[in-house]
């Protein structure tokens, strides 16, 4: 199934652990969280409380407002007192509250309906010393939920399905830090109402909640993680899109990389990381000492210093902060990070932020999941194409220069310096933010991210915050504070797949397009919805360049129809045991689809040695995407038996007799005349006599055969006999599924060779299938009598059935007699195969023959020091395979699992196979 991840990556990078940091070397137990469908609406939790805010909403979606009326919100330089006030809750212009004292109003506002927004205000009117005041408040209502997804721990997923009703494109949106558990989905419902205003119709839009927004991002992964696996296990008909803003976009990435590297299917294709620390936040040193000074010589008597203190030591604003007064490693600033290129080492910082972000950068070996198209954003303002990243103040804002007056009451006033981090190109720190409200005469400064409100006094501008090279992950910048379009001037790597940022105002410092950290900036905005509407990768089909069957060391060309937004190279792999293990052909750059629907990318690939009977070519794309050939097979060399396939013919005329023996009683000569759909008698049970043989193009020299059964449970071989003049198989033999090899003491030559009957029973008068496949152990091969013999694959295998569609005789084609005739010379009627001479003037010789302990191979002549050694036994079973390096290797009479092989006859050959093999004698 596929799925689309949209996560918005939380709009705060700091965010810890339910539990304990976990260390480094725990993370490999984490295990993703069980989440459950739960239809009823989301609850209310007692363990949230805004009481330092002046307007939420505290039941979980946007209609049970608590509100808190302050005269500051109103007064300023007269007292900040009033004498009365009434408060106008529902616009009606009735007072719903008159008061003297601050005391806190509960409202509850009507529930739009689903997929609306509702639209409610409330006024306060105040007399006092300055005059009568007046201020308005718009508030937005949403609906209840009607999707909710939990977790035994707590953690919630919940939101609104699109028209439909029905749960199949779901864009889910990651809680951002939330260390004291105040914010509601509804929240970030409101904050991306920009983002749901232009999201197209048909799209499921979710909420992921932690249970504890202060928790590990590793351990908060593993819950995001959950609940992508519960959407998987949907089987949804789509892929889930994930887009994260600030915190989020790094648990995000955790959890999709974590997936990729432990096999778990997270079930997306799309990554947007929106202003997400992914080389960490920066939060003004200097702010953070005089906070933590000032909690040490106040202990535990100022609530506000108390709760900045647990805040900076929560597990995850210490893996996210660069430099953290509580890391154990402060206060050790590095050179790197206050010298002139600024970041340095990009993981540069305190130790646990150092540990986390070794630990996350390697996982799924680059940090990143490899399934998913990655996007990065930022919040910042520059210019990707001319790949320069605004500064958000010129020289004179830095260099110590006072930026913040700071005063938390009872405690004297502080000036903070700026610092050149604080300017870097990227977003501000929404804790130094302006919160306007209408009607008031001054600007009221809150600590939005710690829920502190102090009184500060902003020179300049804002400090910067999560760092434009760590929204877009951005490696071996070159940094300078005094150019004149300012900061980075370039950088050498990105590992996002596409990066987006505000655009620039060169010459304004800052730009006018530079944004608050937790702003949904327009360009963020559209980008998601491009991205959403975006045709993701699709790959629909691989195709082998048509012809004969292939030979060793033949080259063909290999292509792939694409279509939609490929974002990395096409990676073409090839498999030889029906897809349990695969090798990198090669990886070719995915076309430009921006403009073409429709594209095709071809390689050419070289066939290795042969033979080998189930070959697979697959192509992968990102977004994940990938298609496979059709099974193809490789021979050793152009054989007698090149070609040939297994035929299945059911004949209706022969009565079968217990005792009787029916190798020739089908009386035909030639592929052409195989009957392969059987016919029912009536009555409860059908009897039906089978023929297997061997169908060749071209006269044949059959020594040897191998092949297994594979045939419907419904049926039963009560009998069967063979044609050969050897038999070995599997002990359970004829069941299906078993294998059987077949030897002549004289070459079969012929182009249509019996094998084997069957008598087939069925108790219910249905036949169904039967046919033959690879033998388990010794594969699907053709065997002539050369020295060492020419393996052939057997190309194809019939199919006998009573239905049409079932049925299937693969007569052989007769291909042109001098394929490949520069590579393996002509195929003479006694099966020996005129071998040119190497073009390389390369010779094979064991230098000990017979061999009794061990043997020496040297390879005389030919290009290069490394080559192939390959030792065969006599019936044409790989013994041994060496990758040599140099010009002699030493045999130690081991096969390639470690054991003593026994006397008897083998052949040695090279990976060119215009190399002459040499038989050998082992003797003991």
């Amino acid at each position: 199934m596929k799925h689309v991840c949209l996560f918005f990556i939380s709009l705060v990078a700091l965010s810890v652990g339910k539990s304990a940091f976990a260390t480094q070397g725990e993370s490999s137990t984490l295990y993703p969280r069980y989440f459950h469908r739960d239809d009823s609406a989301f609850p209310v939790s007692d363990t949230r409380s805004h009481d330092k805010n002046y307007l939420h909403h505290s039941g979980g979606w946007a209609q049970n407002f608590y509100f808190l009326p302050k005269p500051e919100t109103l007064y300023t330089g007269c007292g900040l007192f009033w004498e009365s006030y009434e408060v106008d809750m529902d616009g009606d212009s009735v007072a719903d509250f008159v008061g003297t004292e601050v005391e806190p109003i509960h409202w509850q506002y009507p529930a739009p309906p689903v997929g609306e927004i509702g639209h409610e205000q409330i006024t306060i009117t105040a007399e006092g010393a300055c005059g009568p005041r007046t201020a308005t408040f718009d508030v937005l209502t949403l609906a209840e939920p009607n999707v909710t997804f939990r977790s035994p721990e707590g953690d919630s997923m919940t939101g609104y399905l699109s028209d439909d009703g029905i749960l199949d494109r779901p864009v889910v949106v990651i809680e951002g830090v939330d260390t004291t558990n105040e914010t509601w989905p509804s929240f970030y419902m409101s904050r991306l109402l920009p983002l749901r205003e232009q999201l197209p119709p048909d799209y499921d839009l979710l909420v992921y909640n932690y249970a504890d927004g202060g928790a590990s991002v590793r351990e908060n992964a593993m819950g995001v993680l959950g609940a992508l696996r519960k959407l998987e296990q949907l089987d949804l008909p789509f892929e889930t899109r994930v887009v994260g803003i600030s915190m989020g976009g790094v648990v995000a990435r955790y959890a999709l990389a974590y997936a990729e590297e432990h096999e778990i299917d997270h079930g997306c294709n799309l990554f947007v990381s929106a202003d997400a620390p992914q080389q960490g936040a920066w939060l003004n040193v200097e702010l953070q000492d005089y906070v933590k000074q000032m909690k040490d010589l106040a202990g535990n008597s100022v609530p506000a210093l108390n709760r900045f203190s647990e805040l900076l030591q929560r597990p995850a604003t210490l893996e996210l902060v660069r430099e953290n007064v509580y890391d154990p490693d402060y206060p050790a600033l590095r050179p790197e990070d206050t010298q002139n290129r600024g970041v340095g080492d990009e993981i540069s910082g305190g130790q646990v932020y150092r540990d986390f972000f070794h630990e996350l950068n390697g996982l799924n070996g680059n940090g990143y999941p490899k399934r998913t198209l990655n996007v990065g954003l930022s919040n910042g303002a520059g210019d990707i194409e001319s790949r320069y990243l605004q500064a958000a103040a010129r020289d004179n804002w830095i260099d110590q220069t006072s930026f913040l007056r700071f005063r938390i009451e009872g405690f004297e006033a502080a000036h903070l310096t700026m610092k050149e981090q604080d300017v870097y190109a990227g977003s501000y720190q929404p804790a130094l933010k302006a919160a306007v409200f209408p009607g008031a005469e001054h600007l009221s400064f809150f600590i939005f991210h710690f829920k502190i409100g102090w009184e500060l006094e902003l020179t300049g501008v804002p400090s910067s915050y999560i760092w434009a090279n760590s929204a877009l992950d951005l490696w071996g910048i070159e940094r300078s504070l005094h150019g004149e379009v300012g900061d980075i001037l370039d950088w050498d790597e990105t590992k996002f797949d596409e990066i987006y940022i505000n655009p620039s105002t060169t010459g304004a410092w800052p730009s006018e397009h530079n944004a608050y950290h937790d702003d949904f900036s327009s360009v963020l905005v559209e980008t998601i919805i491009d991205k959403l509407h975006e045709e993701p990768c699709s790959i629909t089909s691989v195709q082998i360049e048509t012809g004969p069957p292939l030979v060793a060391g033949e080259v063909r060309t290999i292509s792939a129809d694409l279509s939609g937004r490929c974002a990395r190279d096409v990676e073409f792999l090839v498999s030889y045991d029906e897809g349990h293990t695969w090798e990198l052909i090669e990886s070719v750059p995915a076309p430009d689809m921006d403009t073409v629907p429709n594209a095709t990318v071809e390689i050419e690939w070289e066939a290795p040695a042969g033979p080998r009977d189930h070959c697979v070519i697959k192509a992968v794309g990102v977004p994940f995407a990938e298609a496979v050939s059709e099974p193809f097979t490789i021979s050793d060399g152009i054989g007698p038996n090149y070609g040939g396939t297994l035929v299945l013919h059911w004949e209706p005329s022969i009565v079968y007799t217990a005792g009787e023996e029916y190798c020739g009683a089908a009386a035909i000569q030639s592929c052409d005349e195989v009957n392969a759909k059987v016919e029912y008698e009536g009555g409860v049970s059908g009897d039906w006599l089978l023929h297997a043989f061997a169908a060749f193009p071209t006269t044949s020299r059959l020594a040897a055969v191998s092949f297994a059964l594979d045939y419907h449970h419904f049926l039963e071989v009560d009998d069967y006999g063979t044609c050969a003049d050897f038999e070995v198989t599997d002990s359970n033999w004829p069941d299906s599924g078993s294998g059987a090899s077949l030897s002549w003491e004289e070459p079969v030559e012929s182009t249509f060779v019996p094998l084997y009957w069957f008598q087939v029973h069925s108790d219910i008068n249905e036949f169904v299938y039967f046919t033959t496949k690879r033998h388990p152990g010794n594969g699907g091969y053709f065997l002539d009598d050369s020295t060492p013999p020419v393996r052939s694959p057997i190309v194809d295998h019939g199919v006998v059935s009573y239905a049409a569609g079932g049925v299937h005789v693969p007569c052989p084609e007769t291909w042109v007699a001098d394929v490949n005739r520069d590579l393996y010379g002509d195929v003479h009627g006694d099966g020996t195969v005129d071998r040119p001479p190497s073009p390389t003037g390369a010779t094979l010789i064991c230098e000990q023959n017979p061999i009794r302990s061990r043997a020496t191979f040297s390879r005389q002549g030919g290009d290069g020091d490394r080559w192939k050694l390959q030792i065969f036994d006599a019936a044409g079973a790989l013994v041994r395979s060496e990758e040599v390096r140099g010009h002699r290797w030493n045999w130690d009479m081991k096969s390639n699992d470690g054991e003593r092989v026994p006397t008897g006859v083998y052949f040695a050959s090279t990976d060119d196979p215009r190399v002459e093999p040499v038989k050998l004698a082992v003797v003991r």
